[in-house]
């Protein structure tokens, strides 16, 4: 639905294709077309990718090698859409780790549920997992029409109508509560982040831009406090030899004990 890689488990997965795969496609029609992939080489390359994935996981190399042999080329970007093309169809998806290596697996088939309980079940995730959040950030995150998404927010058990700085948006109750500082270390391009169209909740101005340095799209590890980010962070490695935090806004030192032990916990994993 973008162009971003997501953790889900098969029956999200299947489900989530099932509303996005078929606007995915299309919209990439043109990009194929430039790609030189026809309907024919693209036929070619799904039945050379399942046979290459009916004995397991294989890594993108290999993959790219299969191809080349079958005389589909991958260089030029060609190989890396037939993989996203395969991904959008429901077939492909990156499974397991070889030592640092991802490799490519062949994604279970499993019954899709009608589209309005899937509706349903990705409008209550996202707001559960995000909220409060507003309709346009749902509609953002999926790629969906918000004429298509409305109906199954409004029918959301539980669903709160929330204001938020001034502005309308909805949450469903966690249910989590506690007092305690939230401390959660995220990696660079989490979801969190980037699954809102407005991120002015997530991070301040100041903060955006020492997330994302420069302003060039990548995105650093993010250190969140109660959801909002204050600060980025990197893991051990050459001569650091412990995680270090890089704190933008002010934080109590109550929130700070709370930041390290979170570090600690992270390097004593």
């Amino acid at each position: 639905m973008r162009g971003t890689l997501f953790a889900t488990t098969p029956d999200d997965l299947a489900g989530l294709l099932s509303l996005t795969g078929e606007r995915v496609r299309a919209a990439a029609a043109r990009r194929r077309a430039a790609l030189g992939l026809d309907s024919a080489t693209i036929d070619r390359a799904r039945e050379v990718a399942l046979e290459a994935l009916a004995t397991g996981p294989v890594a993108r190399d290999d993959l790219a090698g299969a191809w080349n042999a079958a005389g589909i080329a991958t260089d030029g970007g060609r190989g890396y859409h037939l993989i996203f093309h395969l991904a959008v169809e429901g077939l492909v998806h990156w499974g397991p780790f070889r030592g640092n290596e991802q490799l490519l697996a062949r994604t279970p088939s499993v019954p899709v549920e009608p589209s309005d309980a899937v509706l349903s079940r990705v409008a209550r995730g996202y707001l559960v997992a995000r909220g409060p959040a507003t309709l346009d950030d749902l509609a953002w995150w999926t790629k969906l029409p918000k004429t298509l998404l409305r109906p199954a927010v409004e029918a959301l058990d539980g669903l709160e109508r929330v204001a938020v700085e001034g502005r309308a948006m909805l949450r469903i109750d966690d249910g989590l509560g506690g007092d305690a500082p939230h401390v959660v270390l995220v990696p660079g391009f989490d979801e969190w982040v980037l699954g809102y169209q407005d991120r002015s909740l997530v991070a301040t101005g100041p903060m955006l831009d020492a997330l994302v340095p420069g302003g060039h799209g990548v995105f650093r590890p993010a250190v969140l406090l109660d959801g909002r980010v204050v600060g980025t962070w990197l893991a051990a490695g050459g001569r650091r030899k412990a995680p270090v935090s890089e704190l933008v806004e002010d934080v109590s030192a109550r929130d700070r004990k709370a930041i390290d032990a979170a570090l600690a916990e992270f390097d004593a994993r």
